[in-house]
């Protein structure tokens, strides 16, 4: 049963990324990328935005950029884009 529901969940969101809507998607990611916040409180609004798609290979690295201040430092871990990648080779 929960297999059926899997791929009937599926088959909806790539109907409807195939069809141009793309705002549940949007709305899913908005929600799972995590931003790496600065021990400081610091903030600057002129930041460089980076999107680190491998976190978990950065061992205290993304908080000492986060740190500086100059950076903004938002993560995607592994397994969400492997379930969109999943998505896009299904059809």
């Amino acid at each position: 049963m929960r297999k059926l529901i899997n791929i009937i969940i599926k088959s909806l969101i790539v109907t409807s990324v195939k069809s141009g809507v793309t705002w549940p998607l949007v709305y899913i990611y908005s929600k799972v990328i995590r931003e790496v916040k600065s021990t400081q409180n610091k903030s600057n609004a002129k930041q460089l935005t980076f999107l680190v798609l491998t976190p978990e290979r950065f061992r205290g690295d993304l908080e000492v950029l986060a740190d500086t201040n100059k950076f903004r430092i938002l993560s995607l871990p592994c397994n969400w884009q492997y379930k969109i990648l999943r998505l896009s080779s299904s059809h």
